[in-house]
């Protein structure tokens, strides 16, 4: 038997599914993890903590828009290429997110504090006159031409972008004269445009931009991306950062360190440093050169396959660079600052004043030379930063749709299918899999199949596939297999859990490990994947599934169990299956009689103890939405012997131990198929080990 991965370039994409990939793309991205010590300097993080009741305490955001400013602001600086090209570092970046993910709280200080040091240059004639009326907000193609007349560098800073960029054309696919001018701006424009009644002449013109949106208008970019056909490239030129919901509590209203430099004052450094170099040392040198030529060397793989993604790839390291020009100003700054005690009048001072002003000139002429070395710790900042928006960019707009199309057609057979459909099970982004969303729709394709089908690009595969796929992970320990959830009818649902490693144990971390590595899977790829769980609505998690999740180990990994609706109560007697408030996950379903061991019996308080733990934080996952199905089980038969039964052990109890779980502790998985019809379960043994 084989199978045929078909082509995804000969796919059509309509508005609503294009709609869907946007919102995907927007939360994939978004949960893209980033350790903001690794790209921003320890005195700026601790600077940008007064303006944490803006920016919900995301420094990173207000961190990226200060970047984009300081571009416009050190306009007359450049950094050398290979330290013989000569590069501006001007940028073009966009913060993208939900509302109310606080994308104006990071573009609205930044822009208070630009206007505030134009009107202080402006006041005492002080700085280039060019750059007073550089700032700019709503404009045209024709109106941006005449704005580069006047000041040859131009800055668009707002907090919704979308209305500037429309004007522009920016998210038309087909060609037109405001995409082009964008293309030209980024790089440096060069244009003699004569009209009929004057002659326009601009020379060395940048355009810096920096805007937040919801990205509701980035459905054409993303269908550039998949149709993959080579483009203008101006989505190729972006940074785009996309922060996800963080939320605002009291404690981020703390009054602002007034000794601590502003905003202002770091845009007035960037602007008396004027005209200078700068030029990577050869640890430095070594470092970016070995980045960017990876860089080079995926776009040329990729050339004949996906020009789309070779387009994307050979605007990243220019990106690169101008990062690391733009990290090195901000080093230059905080040395420059760190000299000066600063001490503002109250809140809203910007701190701006004639002495400080002199003070500043006097620092910069006296210890900062006029070619600035890049050194190695900088551009591993640079390099760390551009790879987190690399991957967020990659996730939002599906450019790495294409890597695996190089062929039309892939023959697969059975076996080499059944390894990528345990490969994507496991890293699917949700910590429970439930098995009413597989199976429940029979003779058609259910959601999760075509999400697999999605992933692999898979015509048709066969339903028994899934199922040993998930049985053969049971077998090797990666899952857990019970009755783990209860429907609004109190119907129990087969569904998987993923094994997650026991806490503080190195041996049995490394076991789980090679397993995954066996799916080319790494085990901190999966931790990550793993982080959380998602319910049908309706659904609730099973007393087995909430000792499960309320074991340490899960509780590092997810939080805790996020169900609060289940009755942490002794589980009163079972009448029938509309009345229950509790299930044995013994229950017997369809016509399979499949007996369950109960485990050992816990007193109330110790129960009580292990389902109690309470979620530190709300998570958010992104899996595929499960259909579940509204069939009701009314077997009263089977119900009241197990009612019965129940009241004989005086309580109900789940099939694996509520203890830690490991890879080494599981012994055997649980069969859905009955071996014995005389046997009413099968006993598994499993370690207790109470935290």
């Amino acid at each position: 038997m084989s199978f045929t991965v078909l082509n995804r370039n000969l796919r059509k994409y309509d508005d609503r599914t294009l709609s869907g990939l946007l919102r995907t793309g927007l939360l994939d991205a978004a949960d893209v993890e980033i350790d903001i010590e690794k790209c921003i300097e320890p005195e700026i993080i601790e600077w940008l903590i007064n303006y944490d009741c803006d920016t919900s305490a995301q420094p990173i955001g207000i961190f990226f828009t200060l970047l984009t400013v300081l571009a416009h602001v050190a306009h007359n600086i450049t950094i050398l290429q290979w330290n013989k090209i000569r590069k501006n570092l001007n940028i073009y970046s966009f913060i993208l997110g939900i509302s109310g993910a606080c994308k104006s709280g990071f573009v609205r200080p930044v822009r208070a504090a630009y206007t505030a040091m134009i009107d202080f240059l402006r006041q005492y004639n002080l700085g280039d006159p060019d750059s007073y009326n550089s700032l700019v907000d709503t404009f045209t193609t024709a109106g941006l031409y005449d704005q580069l007349v006047q000041s040859t560098d131009v800055l668009v800073l707002q907090e919704e972008i979308d209305t500037t960029l429309n004007n522009m054309g920016f998210y038309v696919n087909s060609g037109n004269d405001g995409r082009q001018l964008l293309c030209s701006l980024w790089e440096g424009l060069d244009d003699n445009k004569k009209t009929k009644s004057y002659r326009q002449n601009i020379r060395r013109s940048h355009l810096t931009l920096c805007g937040a949106s919801t990205g509701k208008l980035f459905t054409p970019l993303i269908r550039e991306c998949l149709d993959d056909l080579p483009t203008d490239g101006v989505i190729d030129r972006c940074l785009i950062l996309v922060v996800p919901y963080s939320r605002f509590t009291r404690d981020l209203l703390q009054p602002r360190d007034l000794r601590k430099p502003t905003i202002t004052q770091i845009l007035l450094c960037a602007s008396i440093l004027g005209q200078r170099e700068l030029m990577f040392d050869d640890d430095a040198y070594n470092t970016i050169n070995a980045y960017t030529d990876d860089l080079t060397h995926r776009a040329a793989t990729f050339y004949r396959t996906s020009p789309r993604f070779t387009s994307y790839l050979a605007k990243q390291p220019p990106q690169v660079i101008k990062l690391c020009g733009l990290m090195t100003i901000i080093h230059t700054i905080t040395t420059v600052l760190r000299r000066i005690n600063v001490n503002l009048s109250d809140e809203t001072d910007h701190g701006l004043t004639l002495a400080f002003y002199n003070e500043v000139q006097m620092i910069v002429r006296q210890r900062v030379p006029y070619v600035i070395t890049v050194t190695q710790n900088i551009v591993d900042r640079a390099i760390y930063l551009h790879g987190f928006l690399y991957e967020q960019s990659e996730r939002l707009l599906h450019l790495n749709t294409h890597q695996n199309d190089n062929i039309p057609q892939i023959k697969l057979t059975g076996d080499q299918l059944q390894k990528h459909l345990m490969r994507e099970i496991l890293m699917m982004r949700n910590l429970i899999i439930m098995t009413n969303a597989i199976f429940s729709i029979p003779g058609k394709h259910n959601y999760f199949e075509k999400f697999i089908f999605k992933i692999l690009g898979i015509s048709h595969v066969h339903r028994l596939l899934v199922k040993n796929a998930l049985q053969q992970l049971v077998t090797e320990h990666l899952l857990l297999a019970d009755y783990y959830v209860l429907t609004s009818t109190n119907r129990p649902i087969f569904c998987y859990i993923k094994v997650v490693p026991k806490m503080n144990n190195l041996v049995d971390r490394e076991i789980l490990a090679e397993k995954l590595q066996q799916h080319n899977i790494s085990l901190e790829e999966y931790m990550i994947l793993n982080n959380s769980y998602t319910l049908t609505k309706g659904s609730r998690l099973h007393q087995s599934a909430l000792k499960i999740l309320s074991m340490p180990s899960y509780v590092a990994v997810s939080g805790g169990p996020y169900d609060q609706q289940l009755n942490f109560e002794r589980p009163s007697v079972v009448r029938n299956s509309h009345q229950n408030n509790s299930y044995s996950p013994n229950i017997t379903t369809t016509q399979q009689h499949t007996q369950h061991q109960r485990s050992l019996c816990l007193s109330d308080t110790q129960r009580l103890q292990q389902t109690s733990v309470l979620n530190k934080g709300n998570k958010r996952s992104i899996s595929a939405a499960f259909v579940e199905s509204d069939d009701s089980i009314s077997h009263s038969q089977d119900t009241n012997r197990i009612s019965n039964h129940n009241i004989e052990r005086n309580t109900i109890r789940s099939t694996f131990s509520i203890t830690s779980i490991s890879s080494e502790e599981i012994c055997t998985p649980i069969s859905r198929t009955t071996c014995n019809e005389g046997c009413l379960s099968t006993i598994l043994y499993a370690n207790i080990c109470i935290y």
